[in-house]
């Protein structure tokens, strides 16, 4: 186990841990998070993985009320990654939370452009050093 850190001081899940390696590739890490209602990503979620990535989401979703992503070291995310994460907030169909946590400003700006940051079911956590 080993504590996320990211590259700015003031990382959104400081303190959160780093579990269990739910997928790996050459481009992309995707972990458990400890306490366990989060995923970390470590890198590029693009068409050559993104049938992963919502494979893992999907996988975690109907476990968690509310499923916190820790994105603050994805180094670039195309329109198919951004789509697996609206996707699988829509999925709560109001029972459900996902929590961004960390955005990389371009995923933001990406998000807020496009409206998907006004989905019933995702937030954008604008915390800075401590999970909610």
């Amino acid at each position: 186990m080993s504590l996320l850190t990211g590259p700015a001081a003031g990382l959104p899940m400081a303190g959160w841990g780093e579990g269990e390696v739910l997928y790996a590739d050459q481009q992309l890490v995707i972990r458990q998070t400890i306490p366990p209602q989060g995923l970390s990503f470590s890198g590029t979620i693009d068409l050559s993985n993104v049938a992963a990535v919502q494979d893992v989401l999907y996988s975690q979703g109907p476990r968690q009320p509310e499923l916190h992503l820790e994105l603050s070291r994805v180094q670039f995310i195309d329109v198919s990654g951004i789509r697996a994460l609206a996707e699988a907030g829509e999925r709560g169909n109001g029972t459900g939370r996902l929590v961004l946590h960390g955005l990389p400003p371009f995923l933001k700006r990406v998000m807020t452009l496009i409206g998907w940051n006004e989905l019933r079911n995702v937030t954008i956590c604008e915390c800075t050093t401590e999970r909610e």
